[in-house]
C-alpha cells in the first residue's frame, strides 16, 4: 500500500462530511441550536460571569468521555466573553527552552490578557528579561554524596563525585517561579477585565505544575485552605489567587477528579451528569444517523456522550447499517474496536490506528512515518504534503481527535486520539503485526528528533530494553537536577497504563523503579496519596520478585511517610522489615538511612537509649556525605533532649558544617533550626531568633513539616523569654501547617505550648482541652516522652486549678518517667514545678531540697533563663523562712541577675528587683 492507497484515503474513499463531525464536537441540537441536556452547565457559566456576588470558580468534574473537553471549549467559544482554554496535558508547557511548564503558562496568559486589554503587562516583562537566563547550580564535591541523597539508588559511585546541586535548582526555580508570579499580579491589579474567564481542562495533569519550586500562599487562614493532598499547586493557590484579584474575573477547571481550592475562594463544584435517554435520541438525530442505527447506538454508548460521537463517527462512514448481533459485546470499547474493523473503510481504519500509537500526534512528519508504516509501504513512494494533509485532516475531524496547542496558544497541526479510544485501539493492535511495524516508526522518528523519553516509551511497547540503563542515569540525572517534570515525563514512559501489563510479564525490575521514582517524585510534591499508591506498588513488586533490595528502599520509604504522620509503632515495624531486607541485600548505604530512620522513631517514642545506638551505628557506617551529617544531627538532637548543650553544640555544629559544604538546602535549613534551638537554650536570644527566621526563609514552599517545626521552636523561644502575643501567634502557624499535613505528633508537641500559654493567660480550663487532645495523641503514637511531658503541664495545671496533691502526685510520676528514660532537661523542669507543689501545700524543706536538686542536675549548665528561674524560685523560699536560712540570698541574687542580664531577660530582672525590694 503505497501512494495511490492513501490517495484512496482522501478521494475514492472520502470521510464523513465536515459538517456533522464538527456538530460533535459541540453535541449541538438541530432544533435547539444549543448544547443536548448541557444547559444548567452553561446557564451557571452565564451567571458566574455576569453576577457581581457569587461564586467565581468552578471545578467541573466527571469521569472519562463524558463531555468536559467539549463543555469548555463551547463555554470557550461564546463571543460574548473574553475566555481563554488552557490544555494542562499538552506538551506545549514542557518546552526543552524552560525548564519550568509554569512559567510557560504564565507567558502564554501573559500575552494573551495584553492582546485583550492593548497594555504591556510592564511588571512581569521586566522581571521576564532579568530572570531569563538558566540558573545554573554551584558544582559540589562530596564523597559519595549521590548516595546519601538517593537512598543507595545509584549502585557505583566514585569515591569523590561531582554533582549538580538539585537544592539549588530547586530553590532558584521557586524563588523565579515566585518573583514572575508576583509581577504577572501586580500588573492583573491595575486592569479591568469585565465578564473574562480562563479555562483549565485536564486538571488530572496538574502535578506538572507542582513540586518543590512552587510558592504558596504565605499566611493561610487555620483550617481554611487546601487539604494535605493539594499542598503545594502553584496554580491552584498562588495564580488562581491572582487571577481572581480582577473584577469580573471567573476561573473553571474541568477533570475527572475534583480539586479543593483555598478556603477564601468563594467556588461551585459540579459532577457533569451522563445523559438521559432522550438527551442521546436528540443528539444521535442532530447527527443526521440512520433510523436504525440510532436504538443501537444509545444503547452501547449507555448515555455517555463520547462514546455515542465515536459510535456514531464510525458509523457515519459505514455502508451498511448497525446489527443488533454486533452488540454481544460487554463493554463499549470492545464493541466500538469491533465497529473499527467492520464498518470504517481499510484507509480511515489505518490512519485511525496510525494516529493512536503515539501519545500526541506532533506533526505532520510523524504522521506521514506512521501513515507508511501501518500501511506496509516504508519502500514505497513518500506521501505528498497535500494528500497527507487531507488525510490528517479526515482523522483531526473525529470526534475522539483532540488538537493540541501551538505556539501562541491556538490549535496547532498536532492531535491527539483521546485516551479511552486509543487504549481500546492499542489492545486491539497488540496481538497484531502491525503493532511492531508502527511502534519502530516512532522510535526512528524520535530518535532523530532527539525526544528520548517518547523513544524509550516506544522501545519499551516493542519490548527493546536496550536503552534501560540510559532511562535510569536520565531519571538520575533529572532528579539530581530537580527537573521534576523531566522526571515524571521519564517516569510515564513505564507507568502508562497501556504499558504496565507488558512490562509487569516481560520486565519487572523496570516497571518497579519507575513506581518507586513516582513515590519519590510524588513525596516531594507533598502528593501523600499518589506517594502511598506507588510505594504500594513498588513494594508488591519487589515482593514478587524476591528483590530484597527493592522492597528495603520501598519499606523504608513507606516507615519515612508513616512515621511523619506519628504513627510510630507502625513505622518501627516496617523498619524491622526493612533492615531485614536491607541486609538481604547487603546494601550498606541504605542501611544508614534506616539506622537514622530508627534512630528517629526511639527518640520520638521517648527510648533515648535505643536512638543512641541507632545514631552512632549510622555515624560508624556512613562514608562522609550527608549520611554522616545526618547521623551527626541525630547525637545532636539527642543531646539536646538529655540536656547535655555542649555535646549538642559539637555535635550540631560539625553537622550544619557538612550540610553547608554539601550544598543541600534540607539539612542546610534544618541545621540553621536546631541552632536557633540551641542558640535560645543558652540564652542567645538575638541569634537564636535570627537563626529561626532565616530557616523560615530557606524552607522551600512545600516542606510544611520543616515550616511547622520551625515556627514551633520560634514559639518555644517566645515562651522562654515571656513573650506571650509572640508565642501564640507562631503557635496558631505552626498547629494550622501540623493539622493541614495531618501530623499528630506536630499538633500534639504545639498543643502542649498551647497549654502552657493558657496557664499564662490564666485560663486553666482551656488547658485542660488541649491536654486531653495531647495525651489522646500521644497515646496513639506509641510516644512515652510525649505522655511525660503533657504530664509535667498536667500537673502545672492542677496547681493552677487549686489542687496541689493532685499537682505533687502528677509531677512526680512525669519526673521519674523523664529521669528513666534520659531525659534530664525535662526533668529539671518536672522538678521546679514539683517543688511549687510541695510549697504550696506547706512543705518549704521539700520545696528546697528539690531545687537544690534541679540545680546540681548538669543539665542545667548553660541554660541561663531556666538555671536563674530556679534559683529565683529558691531565695523566695529562704526569704520566707527567714534568719539563717536567707543568708545566700544576695549572692544567689547576683547570680541570677548576671544569668538573666547574659541572657537579656527582662522579665527575669524585673524579678531580681522585686525579690531584691523583699530583702
Amino acid at each position: 500500500m503505497g501512494r495511490s492507497k492513501v490517495r484512496a484515503l482522501t478521494q475514492s474513499d472520502p470521510p464523513p462530511s465536515r459538517e456533522p463531525l464538527e456538530n460533535s464536537g459541540s453535541l449541538s441540537s438541530a432544533t435547539e441550536g444549543g448544547f443536548v441536556d448541557r444547559s444548567a452547565e452553561i446557564q451557571s457559566f452565564h451567571r458566574m460571569l455576569n453576577l457581581q456576588d457569587g461564586p467565581r470558580a468552578w471545578v467541573l468534574s466527571a469521569g472519562p468521555l463524558l463531555g468536559k473537553s467539549t463543555l469548555l471549549q463551547h463555554l470557550a467559544s461564546l463571543p460574548e466573553y473574553r475566555c481563554r482554554l488552557i490544555d494542562l496535558r499538552d506538551p506545549y508547557y514542557n518546552r526543552p527552552d524552560d525548564d519550568d511548564p509554569a512559567v510557560t503558562l504564565l507567558e502564554l496568559l501573559a500575552g494573551q490578557i495584553e492582546a485583550w486589554t492593548g497594555r504591556p503587562f510592564k511588571h512581569y516583562r521586566k522581571c521576564r528579561r532579568k530572570n531569563s537566563k538558566p540558573q545554573k547550580p554551584p558544582k559540589v564535591n562530596v564523597r559519595s554524596r549521590a548516595l546519601a541523597l538517593f537512598g543507595g539508588r545509584i549502585e557505583h559511585s566514585a569515591p569523590r563525585v561531582t554533582v549538580d546541586n538539585r537544592e539549588f535548582l530547586f530553590q532558584a526555580k521557586r524563588l523565579r517561579r515566585e518573583a514572575l508570579t508576583e509581577a504577572f499580579g501586580s500588573d492583573l491589579k491595575e486592569l479591568e477585565l469585565p465578564r473574562t474567564c480562563v479555562l483549565f481542562d485536564n486538571l488530572e495533569r496538574i502535578s506538572r505544575f507542582d513540586g518543590p519550586t512552587t510558592g504558596e500562599v504565605r499566611d493561610p487562614s487555620p483550617g481554611q485552605w487546601g487539604g494535605f493532598r493539594l499542598h503545594g499547586h502553584w496554580l491552584t493557590t498562588e495564580l488562581v489567587r491572582h487571577l481572581l484579584s480582577i473584577s469580573g474575573m471567573t476561573v473553571v477547571f474541568a477533570g475527572q477528579k475534583g480539586v479543593q481550592l483555598p478556603g477564601d475562594i468563594d467556588v461551585r463544584h459540579h459532577e457533569l451528569p451522563p445523559w438521559e435517554s432522550k438527551d442521546t435520541s436528540r443528539y444521535l438525530a442532530s447527527r443526521g444517523l440512520p433510523r436504525e442505527d440510532r436504538e443501537n447506538v444509545a444503547k452501547a454508548s449507555a448515555g455517555i456522550p463520547g462514546w455515542a460521537a465515536a459510535l456514531t463517527d464510525l458509523l457515519l462512514t459505514s455502508p451498511r447499517p448497525l446489527s443488533r448481533d454486533e452488540l454481544e459485546e460487554s463493554t463499549p470499547e470492545n464493541i466500538w474496536t469491533n465497529l473499527l474493523d467492520t464498518h470504517v473503510p481499510v484507509l480511515l481504519r489505518i490512519a485511525i490506528h496510525a494516529a493512536s500509537i503515539p501519545r500526541t500526534v506532533e506533526n505532520h512528519e510523524l504522521f506521514r512515518a506512521l501513515l507508511k508504516a501501518a500501511a506496509e509501504s516504508e519502500e514505497g513512494e513518500e506521501v505528498s504534503d497535500a494528500e497527507l494533509a487531507r488525510t490528517a485532516a479526515a482523522v483531526r475531524a473525529l470526534s475522539f481527535a483532540q488538537p493540541t496547542l501551538s505556539a501562541d496558544g491556538t490549535p496547532g497541526t498536532g492531535f491527539r486520539v483521546h485516551d479511552m479510544i486509543r487504549g481500546s485501539v492499542l489492545r486491539h493492535l497488540r496481538p497484531q503485526p502491525a503493532w511492531a511495524a508502527l511502534h519502530r516508526a516512532a522510535v526512528r522518528y524520535y530518535a532523530r528528533t532527539g525526544s528520548f523519553e517518547e523513544e524509550t516509551y516506544h522501545r519499551f511497547a516493542l519490548g527493546d530494553f536496550s536503552c534501560a540503563e540510559a532511562w535510569r542515569e536520565q531519571l538520575d540525572f533529572a532528579y539530581c537536577n530537580g527537573r521534576l517534570d523531566a522526571a515524571m515525563w521519564l517516569t510515564d514512559a513505564v507507568l502508562a497504563p497501556e504499558q504496565r501489563g507488558e512490562l509487569r510479564r516481560r520486565n519487572p525490575g523496570l516497571l518497579q523503579t519507575g513506581y518507586q521514582y513516582a513515590a519519590d517524585v510524588a513525596r516531594i510534591q507533598g502528593r501523600i496519596d499518589d506517594a502511598e499508591r506507588y510505594g504500594r506498588n513498588a513494594q508488591a513488586m519487589a515482593r514478587l520478585h524476591a528483590d530484597p533490595r527493592g522492597l528495603g528502599i520501598s519499606l523504608l520509604e513507606q516507615a519515612t511517610r508513616t512515621m511523619r504522620h506519628g504513627r510510630l509503632t507502625e513505622a518501627g515495624g516496617l523498619l524491622e522489615d526493612a533492615d531485614e531486607a536491607l541486609e538481604r541485600a547487603n546494601d550498606t548505604q541504605g542501611k544508614v538511612i534506616l539506622l537514622r530512620r530508627q534512630g528517629e522513631v526511639s527518640l520520638a517514642r521517648g527510648d533515648l537509649k535505643a536512638a543512641g545506638a541507632a545514631f552512632e551505628e549510622c555515624r560508624r557506617l556512613a562514608d562522609g556525605g550527608l549520611g554522616l551529617a545526618y547521623a551527626l544531627h541525630g547525637l545532636g538532637a539527642l543531646a539536646l533532649t538529655s540536656g547535655d548543650l555542649s555535646a549538642a553544640a559539637r555535635w550540631l555544629s560539625a553537622a550544619r558544617r557538612m550540610f553547608e559544604d554539601s550544598g543541600n538546602l534540607y539539612g542546610r535549613c534544618l541545621g540553621e533550626r536546631v541552632q536557633g534551638e540551641l542558640a535560645g537554650l543558652r540564652g542567645e536570644y538575638h541569634r537564636a531568633d535570627r537563626c529561626l527566621n532565616n530557616a523560615l526563609a530557606m524552607y522551600p514552599g512545600t516542606d510544611v513539616l520543616g515550616q511547622a517545626e520551625t515556627l514551633r521552636a520560634h514559639a518555644e523561644l517566645h515562651l522562654r523569654y515571656e513573650e506571650w502575643a509572640a508565642a501564640r501567634h507562631k503557635c496558631e502557624q505552626a498547629l494550622s501547617r501540623y493539622r493541614h499535613k495531618g501530623l499528630p505528633l506536630g499538633i500534639a508537641d504545639t498543643l502542649r505550648l498551647r497549654a502552657c500559654l493558657d496557664l499564662a493567660d490564666g485560663r486553666p480550663q482551656e488547658a485542660v482541652l488541649h491536654l486531653d487532645e495531647c495525651r489522646d495523641v500521644y497515646t496513639d503514637v506509641g510516644s512515652e516522652l510525649g505522655l511525660a511531658r503533657t504530664r509535667v503541664v498536667q500537673g502545672r495545671t492542677a496547681l493552677a486549678a487549686g489542687q496541689p496533691e493532685e499537682a505533687r502526685r502528677l509531677l512526680a510520676e512525669a519526673h521519674d518517667q523523664v529521669v528513666a528514660m534520659g531525659a534530664a532537661r525535662d526533668g529539671c523542669l518536672a522538678l521546679r514545678w514539683w517543688a511549687a507543689a510541695e510549697r504550696q501545700v506547706g512543705r518549704a524543706p521539700e520545696a528546697l531540697r528539690l531545687l537544690k536538686q534541679a540545680l546540681r542536675s548538669p543539665a542545667l549548665i548553660g541554660t541561663p533563663v531556666e538555671h536563674a528561674t530556679v534559683i529565683c524560685d529558691s531565695v523566695e523560699i529562704l526569704v520566707e523562712r527567714g534568719g539563717q536560712a536567707a543568708q545566700p540570698v544576695p549572692g544567689m541574687l547576683s547570680n541570677a541577675w548576671h544569668a538573666f542580664e547574659q541572657a537579656r531577660f527582662q522579665p527575669g530582672q524585673e524579678r531580681v528587683n522585686r525579690l531584691r525590694l523583699h530583702t
